[in-house]
């Protein structure tokens, strides 16, 4: 049994990537600022193993904290999944972004040398691409460069730079740190909405939708439990190589698809797109390319197995169950 270490392990991937590792029998710890809220989405996810889990209250920006979940908890690896995404601190305040996602990385990876953790991986993005220059786009792909701006806001540069930190402690003091880079991961619990959201959930509540923008948008929607696999795979298996893709690797996806499979479960939904522009939508637009999972597949036995018409169903049910359970407890209250 290993003793891991999650951190961010109460947010939307953590928590799918804790109730995992929680029942393959880890020792499971979490360092989170907050537990998810009661009857919350994400509470409801993790209401079978929340008793088994570790929770140390913390921020990954004080290095004691990290130290702490590390040494009390003799953690013998990490998932880095901590992080800052809010379009709002990712524009406005990128003193913020650098300290949670680049500060914050160095002192798991740091609290990681000073106690021996086998392996640390990170959760990283394929925002860190700059616009496609060829597909399917391997981990060889350009990322930031000369004639380019970063393609979303602080957040790639942020995401390139713990990037960076985590190939520095694997070449000079020898740790095994893995970097991933997912894309455009969905499911229940999710936070930010990238139209699958509003999406599923309106269907299960009857409701209609309509976005301002982004009809033809595409991108590699990966499922949740995909990329929790992904992650287990890195944790468990060596490998020469320290960044992989985690994506379905197949073609890109609109929301007008979506929309579409969404509409087969709920035939009397209304779905409107409008034609407003979106500049950050835009900009972030031009990263995405078909992606290459190859090394994923060779090295660590990863096989995406989520279609997104599979994907987008089983996020439906899951929610559905979930707004059904409320709703009666809500009535008996």
């Amino acid at each position: 049994m290993e003793s891991i270490l999650v951190t961010g392990g109460y947010g939307f991937l953590g928590a799918h990537l804790v109730k995992s590792l929680v029942n393959d029998g880890h020792k499971v710890v979490v360092l989170d600022l907050f537990k998810p809220q009661e009857g919350s989405d994400l509470d409801w996810l993790l209401k079978e193993v929340q008793d088994k889990i570790h929770y140390m209250k913390g921020n990954i920006t004080d290095l004691a904290s990290v130290i702490e979940a590390v040494k009390i908890h003799q953690v013998t690896k990490i998932v880095h999944a901590a992080v800052a995404n809010d379009l709002e601190i990712l524009k406005n305040n990128p003193l913020t972004s650098m300290k949670i996602n680049v500060e914050g990385t160095v002192n798991v990876l740091e609290a990681a040398r000073l106690f021996g953790v086998e392996k640390v991986i990170l959760v990283s993005s394929i925002s860190v691409y700059t616009p496609v220059k060829y597909e399917p786009i391997d981990e060889d792909h350009p990322v930031h460069s000369p004639y380019e701006g970063p393609t979303l806001l602080s957040y790639s540069s942020s995401k390139l730079s713990a990037e960076a930190f985590g190939l520095h402690y694997w070449s000079t003091y020898g740790m095994d740190v893995v970097s991933l880079r997912l894309s455009g991961v969905y499911g229940f619990g999710m936070k930010y909405p990238m139209f699958v959201k509003p999406l599923v959930e309106n269907a299960v509540n009857n409701k209609d939708v309509h976005f301002d923008s982004g009809e033809h948008s595409k991108r590699d929607y990966t499922y949740i439990k995909d990329v929790v696999t992904g992650i287990k795979k890195a944790l468990s298996i060596p490998s020469s190589q320290k960044i992989f893709n985690i994506a379905t690797g197949a073609k890109l996806v609109s929301p007008s698809e979506i929309a579409t499979i969404i509409k087969e479960i709920k035939p009397s939904m209304m779905v409107t797109f409008g034609n407003e522009r979106n500049e950050i939508e835009e900009r972030s637009a031009s990263t995405r390319g078909v992606l290459s999972v190859e090394a994923a597949k060779k090295q660590l036995g990863f096989n995406p197995q989520y279609s997104i018409n599979q994907g987008v169903m089983d996020y439906f049910e899951q929610y559905r169950e979930y707004a059904t359970q409320k709703k009666q407890k809500s009535v008996v209250e």
